[in-house]
């Protein structure tokens, strides 16, 4: 927990020192499903804080998935922390893509019928987003598809989220 804390302080940071750069700030909502070798079908939810400079973005990630319905009352479940940076490249007036990568905390919690198993471990997150500009004034900016993958030596976990991006 310890290193979550630093990494996201070291962000915001960033953040507050490079306030005269950053063009846009933007929190992302995602729901949707994901899949390991581990989880299968697991409900996943992910936020996003992202800091857009000439279309650099920085950001903060979290993501979160477990199964909703199971036998046991402990389902296996895993959380992910990041601190990202990754460039928006538009494809027409309306379209972008963005593609994001970065550095971060992967938590694997593990529940058996004899005991259970916690892992932290470094994790690299990859992720792509397809999103749409709605019109300027909305208080929802973007909408779209997101997959994005977390790549650990425990459990590879690989999303995929319809998103929903508020302009801060």
């Amino acid at each position: 927990m310890k290193k979550t804390i630093t990494l996201f302080t070291l962000l915001f940071t960033f953040y507050l020192n490079a306030q005269s750069f950053i063009d846009e700030i933007t929190f992302t909502f995602g729901i949707g499903t994901s899949r390991s070798e581990k989880l299968d079908d697991s409900t996943t939810g992910n936020v996003n804080l992202l800091f857009n400079s000439n279309n650099h973005l920085f950001g903060l990630h979290y993501e979160s998935g477990s199964k909703l319905i199971t036998l046991s009352n402990n389902p296996d479940k895993y959380s992910v922390a990041n601190i990202l940076y990754g460039r928006n490249f538009q494809i027409k007036d309306n379209f972008s893509i963005e593609l994001l990568s970065g550095l971060g905390i992967f938590n694997y919690r593990s529940y058996d019928f004899t005991d259970g198993k916690d892992v932290n471990t470094l994790n690299v997150p990859v992720k792509g987003n397809l999103v749409f500009h709605l019109n300027d004034g909305n208080w929802i900016d973007k909408l779209g598809i997101g997959i994005s993958s977390s790549v650990n030596n425990q459990n590879i976990v690989t999303s995929f989220l319809f998103l929903i991006q508020f302009r801060l």
